[in-house]
């Protein structure tokens, strides 16, 4: 957890959606509002905390249990430390729950500091 106030995080007009995150092997489900099946736009919002080099924190991306991201490693992605990456992928197909899961591939476990799911 950082203040954005004291704690520079670069590419980004909105330094508070970084400044906080999760870590681990993340798995969500998000309960949707429609029963029926439907399209949505899903956007991973990523910053590496820590100082954590090219390489050492390495993880896929699963979106309704299928592989969107493999071996992403956001230092290497955003070009360092305090810079953000931000990862979407459109028309994902759902019916009652969006299932999002980061797995660790290599090194530090996964992080996420924000998510977005947007149905189209």
């Amino acid at each position: 957890r950082f203040n954005s106030d004291h704690h520079s995080v670069a590419t980004t007009d909105y330094p508070w959606l970084y400044t906080s995150g999760l870590t681990g092997p993340l798995s969500f489900a998000a309960h949707l509002s429609k029963g029926k099946t439907a399209r949505y736009d899903v956007t991973l919002h990523f910053m590496e905390p820590e100082h954590a080099a090219s390489g050492r924190r390495v993880f896929d991306v699963k979106v309704q249990g299928k592989t969107v991201a493999s071996r992403l490693d956001i230092a290497a992605a955003a070009g360092g430390m305090n810079r953000v990456l931000v990862k979407s992928w459109r028309g994902i197909a759902a019916a009652g729950t969006m299932t999002i899961e980061l797995v660790p591939v290599e090194g530090a476990a996964p992080v996420l500091c924000s998510l977005e799911i947007l149905e189209r």
